[in-house]
């Protein structure tokens, strides 16, 4: 078990990093770089978020036209766009709601207020993983489990920021130690002007496109997205179907955007992807 954060040797865990002596975390899509440290303790996980580059005023409003065409889709609409150290700080503000809820998640050790945390290490996969390599409900239901109990939470506090607020199967991970699903990565800033139901209806309809993001067979991601939607009422699944409209707009646009294929965006108006989760959310 590590220390308590404020025994902590920060020196030689930056000795540490300066010297290679970790190992790297790879295959997140995040701008952070997770090192798994040896300490005498045990174990830490270091993250640290790499600064935001510098980009011309032109480049600037380029790119606000560009973000302001993703946060007006269905999905990815509750997110507010903020500085990274405030993200940084709404990630560290919700694992700490999480801990002390006894919601499975990362504990904290240490906090700089920048750009730098430290957390327990957790041993195991990504539940992405289990769900690439086989039809595995079993574990998509684990991480189902998890969300519903964040969700079920957040609303009995009637806190958005205890919401999942990045919520797809990359930031659900299997702790074999623990053999208990655990919950990452909430960092994305919530819009201060949406109630707990809004954000929360905006991430259920980003966690479902998020689904075709794994390379897996058509009818598997189907299933999938079946199972998430099997959790709701009724009345839930209408309100989601609703929320759920065609981003007609956001697609003419990006489609002058030159999008690459394997782009992570395009499942947000994509008409296959809508008509997939429609078609479980009405069915």
């Amino acid at each position: 078990t590590a220390k308590c954060m404020g025994e902590l040797d920060l020196v030689a865990i930056e000795q540490a990093i300066t010297d290679n002596k970790f190992e790297l975390v790879t295959g997140s899509k995040s701008t952070a770089q997770l090192r798994i440290i040896e300490t005498p303790e045990g174990k830490i996980m270091h993250k640290r978020y790499a600064p935001r580059p510098v980009y011309s005023a032109e480049a600037i409003a380029k790119y606000a036209k560009f973000q302001e065409m993703v946060h007006s889709m269905a999905g990815p609409r509750y997110i507010h766009k903020v500085s990274l150290e405030e993200e940084v700080a709404k990630e560290v503000k919700t694992l700490r709601l999480w801990n002390e809820s006894l919601i499975p998640s990362p504990k904290i050790l240490h906090y700089d207020g920048a750009l730098t945390m430290i957390m327990e290490c957790l041993e195991g996969r990504p539940a992405k993983d289990y769900l690439i390599e086989s039809d595995n409900h079993r574990m998509f239901d684990k991480v189902l489990n998890l969300y519903h109990q964040i969700r079920d939470e957040a609303y009995a506090r009637n806190d958005k920021d205890f919401l999942h607020s990045d919520p797809y199967p990359d930031n659900f991970f299997f702790d074999t130690n623990k053999n208990e699903m655990v919950a990452l990565d909430p960092s994305k800033f919530v819009s201060p002007e949406m109630t707990v139901k809004e954000a929360d209806t905006a991430m259920n309809l980003l966690f479902l496109p998020k689904l075709f993001l794994l390379p897996i067979p058509a009818e598997r991601t189907k299933k999938y997205v079946e199972q998430f939607v099997d959790r709701f009422t009724n009345q839930e699944r209408m309100h989601l179907a609703e929320a759920n409209f065609d981003a007609v707009e956001q697609r003419e646009y990006f489609a002058t955007q030159g999008l690459k294929p394997g782009n992570i965006l395009d499942i947000y108006f994509r008409t296959d992807v809508r008509d997939v989760i429609q078609a479980a959310l009405t069915k």
